[in-house]
């Protein structure tokens, strides 16, 4: 490069048109097009060959445990529903060998856990029996329960076990469950195709339920507007044997029944039980999560995950296993000195922990 393109112009600290030419020119990397090929294309033959094994291990988990790939998402720490989605169907954009690495290492331990005989992440508590009886209780008598209680209980684990049975059919909402999105969400779950303008949407999903025995579960239902409710209360009343359950977090019961009333009234005359779930939140419930999560913990380590698992405003069970998973990987990773893991190391942990 000359003098004059390295010169800047004395006096404002700016580069010279020919500085800024220069610059412009030298040996900046062109960004990729987002596209699965570009990303994939610039990854190293061995990073590829990881990234190909991990999309098949994705697609041969979800066959063989008859898993929801939404709710599995919400199991893998800062990982988003579409994010996985799109990874399995390579059409991912963003960076291949991060999300590959991430959704690697959760389907070991899943493996682990399988190889020794533990259904993946379940484990029988309170809060999960809680679910049954709610789903229990709107199929039964043919009616909307409602559950609610903050994120990383185990609601979404709860309902693996339900996947798969001809009678239910599990749905998580989208960021927004306003009404072409709820009606979309439905006819997924059915199989039904999501064109069409919402009128037509809802009478295929009238159509299709007709007199079957069916139960519609409704992941996140915070997330439903106005709206929304009004339609699905709609639906319901058309099908004579469609049982509805809603679970979500807490603004979910505030909303159906502490706001604006009037806009929530049809579904609120519908649901026969309700069910605040983190009350049923016990911490020999969490003691037994962390072990099946943490086997190799020492027990000092464990009591002191099962508090941070049960500590108002703070804790849930995802907290704690996500403060579990980050200090194994800390003792794991190659490093000059080893690391002990001891209460200390999940201190500072959990402090350094957003969520």
């Amino acid at each position: 490069m000359g003098e004059a393109a390295r010169d800047l112009s004395r006096g404002t600290g700016k580069a010279t048109p020919a500085g800024k030419a220069a610059k412009r020119g030298r040996g900046r990397p062109k960004a990729l097009p987002k596209t699965w090929a570009a990303r994939y294309e610039a990854l190293s033959e061995s990073d590829r060959r990881f990234v190909d094994r991990t999309v098949e291990a994705l697609r041969s988990y979800v066959e063989a445990q008859d898993a929801n790939i939404d709710i599995l998402a919400q199991t893998i720490p800062s990982m988003s529903t579409s994010r996985l989605r799109q990874f399995a169907d390579r059409k991912y954009t963003g960076t291949l060998l991060t999300t590959a690495e991430q959704i690697a290492e959760h389907l070991a331990l899943e493996q682990e856990r399988i190889a020794a005989g533990v259904a993946a992440d379940f484990v029988e508590t309170e809060v999960s029996d809680r679910i049954d009886q709610l789903i229990v209780v709107a199929r039964r008598d043919l009616v909307m329960t409602l559950g609610y209680g903050p994120s990383g209980l185990g609601k979404s684990i709860s309902l693996r076990r339900y996947g798969g049975k001809d009678w239910v059919r599990l749905i998580h909402a989208p960021l927004r469950f306003a009404m072409k999105a709820t009606l979309r969400s439905i006819c997924r779950a059915l199989g039904l195709g999501i064109k069409g303008d919402p009128d037509t949407l809802a009478f295929s999903i009238i159509d299709e339920i007709g007199g079957k025995e069916m139960c519609l579960i409704f992941d996140d239902a915070h997330r439903f507007t106005p709206e929304a409710l009004d339609l699905l209360a709609g639906i319901y009343d058309e099908c004579q044997r469609l049982s509805i359950v809603l679970l979500g977090q807490p603004e979910l019961h505030k909303m159906i029944f502490h706001r604006r009333k009037e806009n929530y009234a049809q579904v609120r005359s519908r649901i026969a039980m309700i069910s605040d779930l983190e009350k049923n939140l016990e911490s020999k419930d969490v003691e037994k999560i962390m072990r099946l999560n943490f086997p190799e913990f020492p027990e000092d380590v464990l009591q002191r995950l099962v508090v941070e698992g049960v500590t108002p405003g703070h804790g849930t069970n995802r907290r704690a296993i996500n403060a579990g998973r980050a200090a194994r990987r800390i003792v794991r990773a190659p490093q000059d000195e080893e690391i002990e893991l001891d209460v200390g190391l999940i201190e500072d942990v959990i402090a350094d922990m957003i969520i």
